[in-house]
C-alpha cells in the first residue's frame, strides 16, 4: 500500500504573540523566519494485530511506512510599523534593527514569499498503532497514534534565536471517520 500525506512542521519555539498597534489584535511568531511544510511519499507496510471478531467489532493493526520526505520552506513576511506612523510589508530580518518586537503590526498574507519557496529533500520513517472500531456496522471509525522521523541533507532554517535541526521527532495522532455504502 502506498501513502501520501502534507504536514506542517513546526519549531518547538514557536511562541505566538500579539501586537497591539492596532484597534484589532493580530498574532505572529517573533524570531520565525520560515515556515516549514513536508510532504512524505512511501510505502506502508500493515499487519493486523488481533483481527475484528464476528460480533466484537473492534480491530488493532501496527503499521510502518517509509519514503521520500520534500520539506519546503517559505520566508516569514510581517507587517512592520515605520517611525511615521505607516506601514510595511517585509522579509522578517533577525539582524535588521528594525525588526525588533515592538515594531511587528502582524503577519502578512500568506501569498507573501511563494516565489522564493525552498526544497530540502530527505527520507521519513513512521510507526503507529491503529485501533479500528465500527459499533453500528454503518461505517469505520478509527485512532492512529504513533511516532514518526524525518531526517534531511541539511539543516531546515525556521528560527532565528533558537538551534534549527536536520532531524525531527514527532508524535502524531490521527482521527479517521469513514461511511461504509
Amino acid at each position: 500500500m502506498y501513502e501520501i500525506e502534507i504536514v506542517s512542521m513546526k519549531h518547538p519555539k514557536e511562541y505566538k504573540s500579539v501586537s497591539y498597534l492596532s484597534e484589532r489584535p493580530k498574532t505572529f511568531v517573533f524570531g520565525k523566519m520560515n515556515s516549514l511544510l513536508v510532504m512524505h511519499g512511501g510505502f506502508c507496510y500493515e499487519r493486523v494485530l488481533f483481527d475484528k471478531a464476528e460480533r466484537r467489532h473492534f480491530e488493532i493493526r501496527w503499521n510502518s511506512t517509509g519514503g521520500p520526505s520534500l520539506g519546503f520552506t517559505k520566508p516569514v513576511y510581517l507587517i512592520f510599523a515605520t517611525g511615521n506612523g505607516q506601514r510595511v510589508v517585509e522579509k522578517y530580518d533577525p539582524n535588521n534593527q528594525n525588526h525588533d518586537r515592538q515594531s511587528i503590526y502582524g503577519k502578512a498574507e500568506f501569498t507573501k514569499g511563494l516565489d522564493e519557496l525552498k526544497l530540502y529533500p530527505g527520507l521519513f520513517l513512521k510507526s503507529g498503532v491503529m485501533f479500528e472500531y465500527n459499533i453500528m456496522n454503518d461505517g469505520i471509525t478509527a485512532v492512529e497514534v504513533g511516532v514518526m522521523l524525518d531526517a534531511y541533507t541539511k539543516t531546515i532554517p525556521i528560527m532565528a534565536f533558537a538551534k534549527n535541526k536536520q532531524v525531527f521527532f514527532n508524535l502524531y495522532g490521527t482521527f479517521m471517520l469513514a461511511k461504509s455504502n
